[in-house]
């Protein structure tokens, strides 16, 4: 399709650019062969002049009409079938078509390269969506496979006791939770590319956020015994309250669900103009080669996939990224495995 489309574009500015070179050809061979003639008749004036030793006016060479003398009416008549003058317009023809048989080479190549890029982004947001919903379609068919196969069971049972319903019931929450999960992650990943990005700027105190978020991923690192710290301060920051609040809730619960024992510590630093936010583990970590696609929508690391009693979907930091995007701001990783991770965001306290 985009090649056809390349073609296509590229066929558009060649007749484009060789339609602007016609028309600037014609007007240069049509004025240029007419100086030439007036060129030939100035010359035939002024040797006739000289050899019957006639006195020209001063402006005769812009006024060649102004000669009253009879001698000068033969010159006028005949230098149309003069040799000369019909090789120079010969020539002319020749060197300009050579010119736009270059031009045309040209017109080609730049054409199609110029295709090329200008389509690039858009094969690019197209393949993009395309695998988009690869992904999407099959995260979705997880769950909804596993509840189909457990109804079905179910009814084919002759026999069903309230215990078994209720234990389907509860397995089928699980499942509806986690399309809920997914299909929030989904609208939120989708809200926040391109240009549908809305973002509310608003100033407002960092720490109080990062307590605040903290402090709901509290119960989580109880129920797994871990210690959640937070380090520094920061004072205000011009951002999105809520989509920060949304950041920090992802990384920390993030950090929380890959750790098994140890702690969660966020530090945060200022500078002059930029707001840094660490938060660091001591959990199973992420390889050197998973660390570059982390970010990637759907991507879970070797870890994280086969670590026994997590679950997610690979949208988090997806999402973390782009709200990150959408304040000019930065998001690193630094992790090795066995021992721990360390996501760093830096944002401009100030948006401009």
């Amino acid at each position: 399709m985009f090649r056809s489309a390349r073609l296509q574009l590229t066929l558009w500015f060649v007749v484009t650019i060789m339609s602007i070179s016609a028309l600037f050809s014609t007007a240069l061979y049509f004025s240029f062969t007419a100086e030439l003639k007036r060129g030939f008749t100035r010359a035939q004036v002024k040797i006739l002049a000289e050899e019957q030793q006639i006195q020209l006016p001063v402006q005769w060479r812009e006024h060649i009409e102004i000669l009253e003398d009879p001698r000068f009416k033969h010159v006028q008549r005949s230098q149309l079938l003069l040799e000369d003058l019909e090789a120079a317009q010969s020539a002319l023809v020749w060197q300009l078509l050579s010119i736009n048989g270059i031009l045309f080479l040209l017109a080609v190549s730049t054409g199609w390269l110029l295709a090329g890029k200008t389509l690039r982004p858009i094969e690019k947001v197209h393949e993009d969506q395309r695998q988009f919903i690869a992904d999407a379609s099959h995260e979705l068919r997880t769950p909804i496979t596993a509840l189909k196969t457990s109804l079905e069971v179910f009814l084919l049972q002759k026999k069903q006791t309230i215990k078994e319903a209720r234990t389907l019931v509860s397995g089928s929450l699980v499942e509806v939770e986690s399309l809920q999960y997914l299909v929030d992650k989904l609208l939120r990943l989708t809200l926040y590319q391109g240009s549908r990005r809305q973002v509310t700027m608003s100033t407002f105190s960092i720490d109080k956020l990062v307590k605040k978020s903290t402090k709901t991923i509290v119960p989580l690192a109880l129920e797994k015994g871990l210690t959640l710290q937070v380090v520094g301060e920061a004072g205000e920051i011009q951002a999105d309250k809520e989509k920060i609040h949304e950041l920090l809730t992802i990384l920390l619960e993030n950090a929380v669900k890959y750790t098994q024992e140890g702690q969660v510590s966020v530090a945060v630093t200022t500078s002059k103009k930029y707001l840094t936010l660490a938060v660091r583990d001591t959990g199973t970590g992420i390889s050197k080669k998973d660390q570059a696609c982390v970010f990637k929508r759907f991507y879970r690391a070797d870890q994280s996939r086969t670590y026994s009693g997590t679950h997610g979907f690979g949208l988090g930091l997806a999402v973390a990224k782009e709200i990150v995007d959408m304040h000019q701001g930065s998001i690193q990783l630094d992790s090795k495995v066995g021992r721990g991770s360390v996501f760093t965001v830096t944002l401009p306290l100030k948006q401009h």
